[in-house]
């Protein structure tokens, strides 16, 4: 009895550090490091007081973590292939230490707790915003009280709040990612998150963060994101003419709104000018005509 008794415990600390892990993941990369450390060593010590059946379990549920086990042995292939130091394999480990040193804790989470962990990413990626505006109001200030009044240097150099010069955890397309799946996670879990007025203001604080990333893959996933949940709510409207004359109203409506704002960024406006002029040419080069293209290329 002390044993399960003990178990239980860890189990609830083990909970605990998993949660704060999810708080500090979109701060910078080490912060978030420690607890989860904490958390696979609580988890290893868990394995060691059931190690039977928790095998057992894993075995069972072996083909959930199968895709993470193979992208693993893909990153060692690719080393070996390259020569490349073996060092770099340390990060890749996660994909192997979380699924199945974490497995433990992933059978003990329960609905209900499931809600709590989503809660505390998108509680933590709020507090990163809040920490990215302070951070650029206070650089900005400090940068225009040598020049010129704070608004009007802000407004002159906007290029400050755009990008990576406002993202400085992280670069911005992988903020920008969280921030899509953060609102993915509101959006299915509506009425278990948060009330409809906290849901309000961090669709609209993820949503204007978004833009400020100045990502072109998060802003088009936004579009993606707002154009589904339109379709969802509309849904339920019996006759189809008036369902679908909205959907396509709204969707034009957002689409163009959201391609004029994302021409207001200089470097979105950048991109859109170079794939304009490659398009212009007599001969279009599809695999150079930028780089995810030859990505896109090297890929297939």
């Amino acid at each position: 009895m002390s044993i399960k008794i003990s178990q239980n415990n860890i189990y609830k600390i083990t909970f605990y550090f998993f949660l704060f892990t999810l708080i500090l993941i979109s701060f910078p990369r080490s912060w978030s490091l420690y607890p989860l450390t904490v958390f696979l060593f609580l988890c290893l010590i868990i394995w060691t007081l059931d190690f039977k059946n928790l095998f057992n379990g894993l075995i069972k549920y072996f083909f959930k973590i199968v895709p993470l086990l193979l992208y693993f042995l893909i990153q060692i292939v690719s080393l070996l292939i390259q020569k490349a130091d073996i060092k770099l394999i340390d990060e890749r480990l996660m994909f192997l230490l979380i699924p199945v040193i974490g497995f433990p804790f992933y059978d003990f989470i329960k609905p209900k707790n499931t809600l709590t962990l989503f809660k505390a990413f998108i509680i933590g990626i709020v507090l990163v915003i809040i920490t990215l505006i302070i951070r650029i109001v206070i650089f900005v200030y400090n940068k225009a009280n040598n020049e010129l009044p704070f608004f009007e240097y802000a407004f002159l150099h906007n290029y400050w709040f755009f990008s990576s010069h406002f993202s400085f955890f992280e670069h911005p397309t992988y903020l920008s990612m969280k921030l899509i799946w953060g609102l993915f996670l509101i959006g299915f879990s509506i009425n278990g998150l948060f009330s409809k007025m906290q849901v309000s203001v961090i669709v609209l604080m993820f949503s204007i963060t978004i833009f400020l990333l100045a990502s072109k893959a998060g802003i088009i996933m936004w579009t993606i994101f707002i154009l589904f949940f339109l379709f969802y709510f509309i849904r339920k409207i019996k006759k189809r003419f008036f369902k679908y004359l909205i959907l396509i109203n709204f969707g034009l409506i957002l689409t163009i709104g959201t391609y004029e704002i994302a021409l207001k960024i200089n470097r979105i406006e950048v991109f859109i000018n170079h794939i304009k002029s490659e398009f212009a040419r007599t001969y279009i080069d599809w695999k150079d005509l930028d780089q995810r293209t030859r990505e896109w290329y090297c890929a297939l």
